[in-house]
């Protein structure tokens, strides 16, 4: 989905082309399960072989044969799309996180439970 030459910007790593892509994630441990749910896309065309598609992804992440899994975090997401024989591949990929990761979710929800407020 990689152009050759894209580039995804993965937390403080810089990822160029799919074969460093493919390895980056293929280092992640082999029972982890990852779920992405990906809302409010929008798309804006730059050009007859360009686009830039924005959106939202919620991920959790989990290990497998353990319940739950949990929030991972939640971010604003830009890919910015070149045309490739007929086949829309990314060249550029990046991220902000607007809300906060799973550990500071979770201690705000037991917190709550507990009948405290954290802030």
């Amino acid at each position: 989905i990689f152009a050759p030459e894209g580039v995804w910007h993965r937390g403080d790593q810089v990822l160029s082309g799919p074969q460093q892509i493919l390895r980056a994630l293929e280092a992640r441990p082999k029972d982890r399960i990852t779920c992405h749910v990906v809302t409010n896309h929008r798309v804006r065309f730059t050009g007859p072989m360009k686009a830039v598609v924005q959106f939202y992804l919620i991920a959790y992440i989990g290990i497998a044969d353990a319940v739950p899994i949990k929030l991972a975090s939640i971010r604003a997401c830009v890919d910015e799309l070149i045309l490739v024989d007929s086949s829309w591949l990314i060249l550029n990929k990046t991220s902000l996180g607007v809300l906060p990761l799973a550990a500071l979710v979770e201690e705000r929800y037991e917190a709550a439970i507990a009948g405290g407020m954290a802030s």
